[in-house]
Order: C-alpha cells, then sequence, then structure tokens
C-alpha cells in the first residue's frame, strides 16, 4: 500500500521534454534511448523533425511507434528556436525539459527534478556536463553550496552571474509552463545566440528557483558542424542585434539584475567580434555597418578587457582591429 501511495504521488508532475531534431541520424537514437530510461515514469516526448534531410525523422517514427509518451511532429526547417516555440505550444506538461538531439541525459534525471519540487517554482536551475570527445567535465560544482543556504532569487541570479561556468545554456533551466505561457516567453527566431535572449529574459521575470545539484545533461561542444565549432557572420550580427534589444530592456528597468545581464551579453559580444576576424572581407565590412547601427549596447563596459578592446576599437576603427588579429591569428576568446 505504502508503495503504490508514493508511485501515485510521483505521477503529479508531469514533464514535457522537448527535443528539436535537424539532421542528427549519427546521435539521435542515443538521446532519445536515454530519455526513455528514466527512472520517474510521468513525462512526454515531443520530437520536433525540423525538416531534417537525412532519416532522423524516420528514427524518430520508429520510436514512436514503439512508445506512447513519444510524440513525433515534422515541420519545415526554421532552426532550433522555431522548433523549440513549436514544442512549447503543444507541450502539456507542468515542466518543460529541453534536450538537444545530438546530446543525452542521466536515467534519474526526472526524479531528480521531481524531488526538489516541494512546491512551484517558476525555474530549477541545474548543472551539465559538458562533452569535447573523450573529455567530460561537470560545470558549476558550487550550486550546492548556494543550494543550502537557500536559493531565492537574488542568489540565483547572484549564482548565474558571478558563479555559472555557462550562463547561457536554456536547457540548465526546467521551466514551469505555466510561467512560460504567463510571461509569453518564446525563443527569438531567426537569430543565433537565442539562448542568450532567452535565459536574459527568464531572469529578469523568474520569481521562484530552486535547484538540483546533480550534473544531469551530457553536453556535445564542438561537434563537427555544430554552431559552437564555428564563427560565421550570423553569429555576430545574431549577437548585436539581442544586445541591442536587452540594452534598450536595461534603460527602461534599470536593476541590479538587468545591469549584471547586459555586462555579460556585452562580455559575449566582445568575444565574437574578436572571432569575426576570421569572416571574410565583405563579411567584415557588413559586421562594420551593423556595429555602428549598435554601437549603443557599448556604453556598458563589463570589464578592464572589454574596456581596452572597445576603446582599441574606437581609436583604430574595426577594419584594423579584425585585420591585425587576423595576422596575428588570434584563435583564444579571452572575453567570454
Amino acid at each position: 500500500m505504502i508503495i503504490k501511495e508514493k508511485e501515485k504521488r510521483l505521477d503529479k508532475i508531469k514533464f514535457s521534454i522537448i527535443v528539436p531534431v535537424y539532421n542528427v541520424r549519427k546521435y539521435v537514437s542515443e538521446c532519445i534511448e536515454s530519455i526513455l530510461e528514466q527512472n520517474y515514469d510521468n513525462y512526454e516526448v515531443l520530437l520536433i523533425n525540423d525538416g531534417s534531410t537525412d532519416d532522423s525523422g524516420d528514427i524518430c517514427e520508429k520510436y514512436a511507434v514503439k512508445n506512447e509518451k513519444i510524440k513525433v511532429f515534422h515541420k519545415k526547417n526554421g532552426g532550433l528556436s522555431s522548433a523549440r516555440n513549436f514544442g512549447l505550444e503543444k507541450a502539456t506538461g507542468d515542466y518543460v525539459v529541453f534536450v538537444d538531439s545530438d546530446d543525452y541525459i542521466a536515467p534519474w534525471s526526472l526524479l531528480e527534478f521531481y524531488k526538489v519540487l516541494n512546491e512551484k517554482f517558476d525555474v530549477i536551475e541545474t548543472r551539465l556536463t559538458e562533452i569535447r570527445g573523450s573529455e567530460e567535465k561537470n560545470l558549476d560544482k558550487n550550486l550546492e553550496e548556494y543550494f543550502k543556504v537557500g536559493f531565492n532569487k537574488k542568489r540565483a541570479i547572484e549564482w548565474i552571474i558571478k558563479e555559472s561556468e555557462n550562463i547561457w545554456p536554456a536547457q540548465k533551466k526546467i521551466v514551469s509552463l505555466e510561467y512560460i505561457r504567463k510571461n509569453n516567453l518564446k525563443f527569438w527566431e531567426g537569430k543565433l545566440h537565442e539562448d542568450v535572449d532567452w535565459t536574459s529574459r527568464i531572469c529578469y521575470t523568474a520569481n521562484t528557483y530552486t535547484a538540483m545539484t546533480k550534473p544531469w545533461y551530457y553536453y556535445r561542444i564542438q561537434r563537427e558542424g555544430s554552431i559552437t565549432s564555428s564563427v560565421k557572420l550570423k553569429n555576430v550580427t545574431s549577437i548585436l542585434d539581442i544586445a541591442e534589444y536587452h540594452y534598450d530592456y536595461y534603460l527602461k528597468n534599470k536593476n541590479d539584475t538587468t545591469e549584471k545581464i547586459i555586462k555579460e551579453i556585452v562580455k559575449r559580444v566582445c568575444g565574437l567580434l574578436a572571432k569575426s576576424c576570421y569572416l571574410t572581407l565583405e563579411e567584415r565590412k557588413i559586421v562594420k555597418r551593423q556595429l555602428k547601427k549598435n554601437k549603443k549596447v557599448f556604453n556598458i563596459i563589463p570589464n578592464l578587457k572589454c574596456r581596452v578592446f572597445i576603446l582599441t576599437i574606437k581609436i583604430l576603427g574595426i577594419e584594423k582591429i579584425l585585420y591585425l588579429l587576423r595576422m596575428f591569428k588570434y584563435k583564444k576568446n579571452i572575453y567570454s
């Protein structure tokens, strides 16, 4: 009788796991299998096939036939933000979990999320494990220390800004679907670095936080062909547009949180500008034009390194800076 009551209690909270899928036939089975191995039963898996040109969509359909928890949706390619937004529209759970289709998760993940939800929270902050080839690195080891002494919004933002080793990934946040819909939170479609915008807006609007301190998500980086393995023109133009939006938001809503967030975004801008030295001459001209359009974001100077970089741009001009960086094969991003 006790076991049955416990099982019934565990089924109260439903998780919606949103998995955008695009040309990941090599990885998608491992991703889906890791979700289906969960030792918590009340969840749905929304596989959003975003116009894959390989057989990723067919692989998803085969899993859906075998397991009723899986729902497969096929849509025209629109990018990661579009696929996630589609999933948010279809979700029916209490909390949303984002999993990229080339990553995988621990089998106890959902149960551990459930354990910290002793009341309603807008956000569960979590930890990731980065995978670079055969190497694994558990990030954000200090989250447990912050969680021990109370994890209200102030403490959560302090941890995110001061201590978190990777601020932006949407996968790190398990988010209440009710909160998402109440605040009309969507991913910015047509832009790269959509997680920067999404995470920033959550920091502005979420009021209640808890944390799950065990690293549960295995995050592949530097995969061949992945966004993180190269910098393209759209990386730079997107982050500049995002920075402009959040700078304007900061001017209208000045407080400790918005100031901290815009400073972190400007750090990201400086890092990507440094890497834009590898763009073509024509692409660098586009960057120059957009910098003139978005130059107001540099009214915020987050640290000394960025101050020197921005001052040098103002003195020498962006073309000369990018030329010098290219000449000296400046490969290390020291600003993020």
